[in-house]
């Protein structure tokens, strides 16, 4: 199964967001020369509204939890895990959805951005991808997590390495499960 492509408001949506970005910037600009308010400040407030509007799910989950619907996987027991969780966007959508079946949503990360060195198909590392990402949204990774995730009483944030992290231990066998699935339908 492909993940889902945006639909053009969705990309309509985004232009607009990145025009209107453009003008307050220029705004933050005007406003920061003749106030004392922090640029930081208006900065990480215009962060916290792309979040509230696009949650910063840069992989599209709709496709994951389209998935879980159809083999009826929330159905088994235990909890859902979620490693590398960036900034919460798809944590949030699995949290909402996992609401439903009284389901916790397990999310492991590092919250380094810098950690993951991998080099996209473009010769890019992922570590610069996060990085400038994070940098226009002016809030910290575990900022923009946290935004995304605090209010949901089934997210249990685990900071650590899934790699050395002796927490999943029990779980893998449920993990291993899921993905067999997921790789099955795409």
């Amino acid at each position: 199964m492909k993940p889902k492509a945006a639909t053009g408001g969705d990309l309509i949506l985004h232009r607009l967001w990145l025009q209107m970005r453009k003008v307050v910037e220029f705004g933050l600009y005007m406003f920061n020369k003749y106030t004392r308010i922090p640029t930081t400040f208006l900065r990480k407030v215009m962060g916290y509204a792309y979040l509230l509007f696009f949650y910063g799910d840069l992989v599209g989950y709709e496709s994951l939890i389209k998935v879980l619907e159809k083999e009826e996987t929330m159905k088994l027991p235990g909890d859902v895990i979620e490693i590398g969780s960036f900034v919460g966007g798809g944590t949030r959508k699995l949290a909402k959805y996992g609401l439903r079946f009284k389901k916790k949503v397990y999310a492991i990360d590092i919250f380094d951005p810098s950690a993951d060195l991998i080099i996209c198909e473009k010769g890019i590392s992922m570590a610069d991808i996060y990085s400038n990402y994070l940098q226009k949204l002016g809030l910290t990774m575990f900022e923009a997590y946290w935004f995304n995730v605090g209010r949901f009483p089934n997210v249990v944030t685990l900071c650590a390495d899934s790699k050395k992290s002796n927490s999943l231990n029990r779980r893998s066998s449920a993990l291993v499960s899921l993905m067999e699935i997921i790789l099955q339908n795409t």
